[in-house]
């Protein structure tokens, strides 16, 4: 299997740092799992935060992860401009539709959208209704509680 098997050249993860904690420590097919699955065909990876660089770094280590993604961005406090400037990195401008945007907060979910990204809301956190909710008027094309719940729309389960 590739890229088009996948249906996405690129995927922009936008959740927060202990939901990808608790979800890595939890399940076995948690985010380090989808990543590698995805990587291994031919899929690119980038992960957004508001964290300062440094807290993010340590985070990212502390779950294994700091080696899976091709772009990490701290202080990511404008969604818009930080999508732009992946998109760019990415030479994706052009081509938002190869983007799969993986978020739990409503303003990246819009903005992803905007720009033509497939969405995927990730409910989540002690109260996932809650969280549901919060997502929900982004109206993202999928919602999920768990990532192997994401395989499926990829193809891949």
């Amino acid at each position: 299997m590739d890229a088009r098997k996948v249906g996405f050249k690129f995927i922009i993860y936008d959740i927060n740092h202990e939901t990808l904690a608790k979800h890595q420590a939890a399940y076995k097919d948690g985010p380090k799992s989808l990543i590698s699955n995805c990587s291994a065909r031919g899929v690119q990876h980038a992960i957004i935060s508001e964290l300062p660089k440094a807290e993010l770094k340590a985070r990212l280590e502390q779950m294994d992860m700091m080696n899976v993604f091709e772009r990490v961005r701290p202080w990511a406090r404008k969604r818009e401009a930080t999508l732009k400037m992946i998109m760019v990195e990415f030479s994706a401008h052009e081509k938002a539709a190869s983007i799969c945007y993986i978020g739990d907060l409503r303003e990246g979910l819009e903005v992803a959208k905007k720009f033509g990204m497939t969405t995927v809301g990730f409910a989540d956190g002690p109260d996932a209704v809650a969280s549901l909710a919060s997502i929900a008027p982004a109206n993202p094309d999928h919602t999920v509680n768990f990532f192997n719940e994401i395989l499926p729309i990829f193809g891949l389960g």
